[in-house]
């Protein structure tokens, strides 16, 4: 999540200044839900950096070597929420799911 901070530096003169305000973002996406649709699809919410267009991947197993396939893109809201709807999520069996910075 990103955090707004202010810094503060005095000098060894005990001059001080301070900064306008800076938004620090962690650049960590981090899937919070995935949620089965009733028409078969599956939402997937996750977090990440406002404003920032991620790739929505799946994969049919975790076995060595995964082969990710981009199914979608999906651009972060200003508080950082990215919302994607997987349409074709019922066609499959098992899927996982990441989401990557292009």
């Amino acid at each position: 999540m990103a955090e707004t901070i202010v810094i503060t530096a005095t000098d060894p003169n005990s001059k001080t200044g301070v900064s306008s305000s800076i938004t620090v973002n962690s650049g960590i996406v981090t899937i919070t839900r995935l949620a089965l649709q009733p028409d078969g699809s599956m939402k997937l919410i996750a977090h990440g950096v406002p404003g920032q267009t991620y790739q929505i991947q799946a994969a049919a197993t975790l076995a060595a070597p995964v082969s990710w396939a981009t199914i979608g893109s999906s651009v972060a809201a200003t508080d950082g929420v990215i919302t994607f709807t997987d349409a074709d999520a019922a066609n499959h069996s098992c899927r996982y799911y990441r989401v990557a910075a292009p």
